[in-house]
């Protein structure tokens, strides 16, 4: 019997692809982002919320974190529910948006920032 020697070398590869929604906002925007391709769904199931952050961040994927202002559950607006299950666990009413799925469709995040234009 042969044994056989790996040698393995540790290089910090720098991954440069972009993703499906990885450019759809920027910190500050609004975003509103679905768990299911509302085509498909009888009833949306979808979030509203500000981006705090974007990246790896602790998670092992690209992805938004949102501060939630509105979650819809089975075509109706759970908000004031989500809010008081996070106040009640101690935890901060944010969520975790990857940036794509494998489940992926067109529209699951979209930027909608209100912003105002100036004309003179």
């Amino acid at each position: 019997m042969t044994q056989q020697i790996v040698e393995v070398v540790d290089k910090e590869i720098e991954d440069t692809t972009i993703l499906k929604y990885e450019n759809v906002a920027t910190l500050g925007d609004k975003i509103k982002a679905f768990d299911f391709d509302p085509a498909y769904s009888e009833s949306p199931f979808y979030l509203e919320g500000i981006v705090l952050d974007k990246g790896f961040l602790d998670k092992p994927y690209k992805c938004y974190l949102v501060k939630v202002t509105k979650i819809v559950y089975n075509g109706f607006d759970k908000t004031d529910s989500f809010y008081e299950y996070m106040k009640k666990i101690k935890q901060k009413p944010w969520k975790y948006v990857p940036f794509e799925t494998d489940d992926e469709f067109n529209g699951r995040v979209t930027n909608i920032t209100e912003r105002k234009i100036c004309v003179e």
